[in-house]
């Protein structure tokens, strides 16, 4: 619900969390799965980054309410040296979050099907 507030009313297409939501404009999950409980759930989404501060803050506000541990990642591009991008940095840590240093970087060498 924190995203729909936060003008994130879609999330990637193909993530399996689109089948739980009732409502993305509100971001209401489906009734029947409120007392379900996951091993995982990803929550995929795309924002620009001049977002990413208000997002965080947002995330940041609901985290007493959660009943469970999660993570929270932010991929980014990187720049040239490999890199992560200073403002990118810069919020994160404006944020009160802490980042690490060791990443998944994928090269995009995938076969491309049409």
């Amino acid at each position: 619900r924190v995203l729909a507030r936060n003008g994130i009313h879609e999330i990637e297409p193909n993530n399996p969390i689109n089948s739980m939501i009732l409502d993305h404009q509100s971001g209401d999950l489906k009734p029947e799965l409120l007392d379900e409980r996951v091993l995982s759930a990803i929550i995929e989404m795309s924002i620009d980054k001049e977002r990413l501060p208000d997002i965080l803050r947002a995330i940041k506000e609901v985290i007493p309410e959660l009943d469970s541990v999660f993570t929270l990642d932010v991929v980014t591009m990187l720049e040239p040296g490999l890199t992560v991008p200073p403002d990118v940095l810069s919020s994160i840590e404006a944020e009160g979050f802490s980042w690490r240093p060791n990443a998944k970087i994928n090269m995009g060498l995938g076969k491309v099907t049409e």
